[in-house]
């Protein structure tokens, strides 16, 4: 059975969801912009989904498949999702050649030793938690082989949380005080140095990502109410949220729609160059990435990562703006939950101390 649905978008216009729902088979869904592309991918959709429903099960072709062409074609498919893109081509020169039926639990103890003394382009190795995102790959890919070929595979022994030893999945680094007047003075040798110190200041005001950053557009800021409103399509869990401004924030925000005034005064209406983001100068949140990874490289910082600034905000949050509730604090990171909360409020015992008198 396949629906398409018409959703009116907050810009005005409307776009077309397909579901196909059949009998036996995961359900398929995908928005396009007009109905027409949208009815056409759930014909095919259907067609497709409904002979795999017929079809007995395939073992032999199943268990001979290679785990590499399982990945592949999980990447072709309809449900892989593009959050996956970048880590397709890391995962598929860890996994060696291997066949789906000799998958074992001795195979995953054996990638995880494997993948922790491999060191990545960036001259460290893989931390637990990029292992973790790997096996829930190499999963996921698994599980698409066996419905595609109708067959049922136990995919249990790619739990690695239950293999004996500590995993530290959740970082909880933060940016001290004199750390970040090293990170500051690095900055300043940087092209578009205004800008990156612009980010890192809003990183650490606002605890927002890197892609909610670098994506963020002049019409999410309101100027008068001094809120910020991060669409669901730059939020991780695809969800809107508003973030208050401090007045520190709101100053960034403040030089940020100066400079963006400045630079789209300079081009003639309709120019390409034209922008719409505040940080415009930054090509994408990868670009930023690999460029703050050259800038703690510079000033002689251990292993920070962007999102680490994220962990700051939050923890300094807890820490300095007493006049917040917890709640509050949740709702300004986009944290639906406490576990997640308490994740990343880094609080040590120091700190208490220094709080108590």
């Amino acid at each position: 059975m396949a629906m398409i649905r018409a959703r009116k978008n907050k810009d005005g216009t409307v776009s077309y969801q397909a579901v196909v729902r059949i009998t036996g088979q995961p359900e398929a869904r995908r928005t396009f912009k007009d109905k027409k592309s949208a009815q056409l991918w759930a014909d095919v959709t259907t067609a497709a989904a409904r002979e795999s429903a017929t079809r007995l099960p395939e073992t032999t072709k199943f268990r001979r498949m290679s785990l590499k062409d399982a990945i592949n074609a999980w990447a072709k498919s309809f449900t892989f999702p593009k959050s996956n893109i970048r880590l397709t081509p890391t995962v598929l020169k860890l996994v060696g050649d291997i066949s789906l039926g000799n998958l074992s639990r001795e195979y995953v103890l054996a990638y995880v030793e494997k993948v922790r003394k491999t060191i990545t382009y960036r001259g460290r190795p893989y931390t637990d938690a990029s292992i973790l995102r790997q096996m829930g790959f190499i999963r996921s890919a698994v599980i698409h082989a066996a419905d595609m070929h109708r067959v049922k595979f136990d995919t249990s022994f790619f739990n690695i949380k239950s293999i004996e030893g500590e995993w530290d999945a959740a970082r909880d680094r933060i940016m001290s005080p004199e750390e970040e007047l090293q990170l500051q003075s690095a900055i300043k040798t940087r092209v578009f140095h205004e800008s990156w110190q612009l980010l890192v200041d809003l990183a650490i005001e606002t605890a927002a990502r890197e892609q909610e950053l670098v994506l963020a557009e002049l019409k999410e800021v309101n100027f008068g109410t001094r809120v910020w409103t991060i669409p669901k399509e730059h939020t991780k869990n695809r969800y809107a949220r508003e973030v208050p401004l401090s007045k520190k924030a709101f100053g960034i925000m403040t030089r940020l729609k100066e400079r963006l005034d400045a630079h789209n005064a300079a081009m003639p209406p309709g120019d390409p160059q034209r922008q719409k983001r505040l940080f415009f100068e930054f090509a994408s949140p990868s670009s930023v990435c690999t460029g703050f990874h050259d800038v703690v490289k510079k000033a002689g910082l251990i292993d920070l990562h962007f999102h680490d600034l994220r962990h700051t905000a939050i923890t300094r949050m807890v820490l300095n703006k007493r006049e917040l509730e917890v709640h509050d604090i949740m709702r300004i990171a986009g944290h639906r939950s406490m576990a997640m909360f308490l994740r990343y409020a880094n609080v040590r015992g120091k700190d208490i101390v220094k709080r108590m008198g």
